[in-house]
């Protein structure tokens, strides 16, 4: 209530600031929405919290990580020459 009484609300006043303003807050809670729904998706789906769906196999991790360090270290040599 401090900043409305020192007039901290005023740059809501501002139409184009109260547009992005409001349209970031939607944008958030329909982030917020989204996660919540996919969880509740995956659980649906799979009927358990710890199943195929909450943890990827080790062989596709392994070659994210190959495909990382490639990808890390081709751009390494071409800035270095």
């Amino acid at each position: 209530m401090l900043a409305a009484k020192n007039g901290g609300f005023r740059v809501l006043k501002e139409r184009d600031f109260a547009l992005l303003w409001s349209g970031q807050s939607v944008s958030s809670l329909g982030d917020g929405i989204f996660t919540i729904a996919l969880a509740l998706e995956a659980l649906r789906i799979d009927h358990s919290p710890r199943g195929s769906l909450s943890s990827w196999p080790r062989e596709r991790f392994l070659q994210c990580a190959w495909l990382s360090a490639a990808v890390w270290w081709s751009t390494a040599c071409r800035e270095g020459s």
